[in-house]
Parts: C-alpha cells; structure tokens; sequence
C-alpha cells in the first residue's frame, strides 16, 4: 500500500533547479518510454511538474527542460547503437517508435494543453540527422503514419513548421534524386500537404 501511494505522489521540482529536473525527467524517458500508454502517463506526470516549474523563466530562454531531455535521450541510444555496431532502428533494442509516440503523446495532451509541444518536431529532426540512406526510407513511413498528429501541432507548436521544412529539405539533400525517386516523392508530396 506505500509503495502505490508514493507513485501516485506527483514529484517536487523547485524552480531554479534545471540540472536535477532535468536529469530526472531524462531518467523517466529512459525508463518508461516503451511502457505503452502507462509509461507515457509517467512521463507526463513528471514533464508537466516540470512545466510548471519552469514556467517562470526569462522569455529568451527558447529551449524547454522536455526537449532538452527527448535529445538525451534518443543521443543515449544513438551512442549505444554506434558502440554496439548496431541499427538505431531495431525496435526491439532501441524502441525509437515508441519514444517518438510519447514525445507525441505529451504534445497532444489532454485538450490542447500540452507539454513540450516542439519536443516531437526536433527529435524528428535529430533521428534522421544520425540515419543512412536506407534507414531513412525504412523511417520516413513513420513520419507519414502520423502526419495528421504532426499537422494538428502546427498550428501550437511555435515554428514547428519551419523545423519539418527544414527537415524534409534536409533530406531531400541527404538523398539522390535519381536513385531515391520513390521517397523523394513521399517526402515532397508531404511538403505540398
């Protein structure tokens, strides 16, 4: 009975302690982030004690505490696949589907009210920065499986839109043209939506 009662106690952050919020909500990801819908409840638990933490900060601060974590994160696992000659993209080791899901859910929100709304858009960003040729076109359907999760965050994620632009013009410059015509086509019918 303790045991479920200090889960249920949402964590303290005190404001001004970034580091620690920080290194915590890392640690959460980590652990849960391929627990289903139960881990993302976790998560947000966490990322929006978190939030509200750092709700205070100074306006020039562009970079929240849930994206800065996202980032280590999937930067954990890159450094893992690399050392183990491994590829980033098995599911079963390295669940970036399921961290993409979550950076995902915690956008959404319940309602509109989100938490780290631009988290998902740079994470995307990230993961096909560290990907090949090939385990780009592997990826790229899992972009379009959630494109109508991705449009709907454009219109309240701040320059969500400008970060996939770039993205997709990224990749179209990661790829050859006359060898890759089938997802250069995805890729550039996804821009024109």
């Amino acid at each position: 009975m303790p045991k479920a009662a200090a889960a249920a106690a949402p964590p303290t952050i005190t404001t001004g302690d970034a580091e620690a919020a920080l290194t915590q909500l890392e640690e959460c990801i980590r652990t849960n982030y391929r627990k289903g819908a139960a881990g993302l409840a976790v998560v947000r638990d966490l990322a929006s004690v978190v939030a509200v933490a750092e709700a205070g900060k100074p306006v020039a601060q562009d970079t929240d505490l849930v994206e800065v974590a996202f980032r280590a994160v999937l930067a954990g696992l890159v450094r893992e696949a690399l050392a183990g000659g491994q590829d980033l993209l098995d599911e079963k080791k390295f669940g970036l589907r399921a961290l993409l899901d979550v950076a995902l859910g915690l956008a959404q929100g319940g309602g509109g009210g989100g938490v780290g709304l631009r988290s998902v858009f740079f994470l995307l960003e990230d993961v096909f920065e560290f990907l090949g040729v090939e385990q780009i076109q592997a990826f790229w359907p899992e972009v379009e499986a959630r494109e109508e999760a991705l449009f709907a965050l454009f219109k309240v994620a701040r320059k969500s839109n400008l970060t996939m632009l770039k993205l997709c013009n990224s990749l179209l410059r990661k790829l050859s043209k006359s060898h890759n015509t089938a997802i250069c086509g995805r890729i550039m019918m996804y821009l024109s939506r």
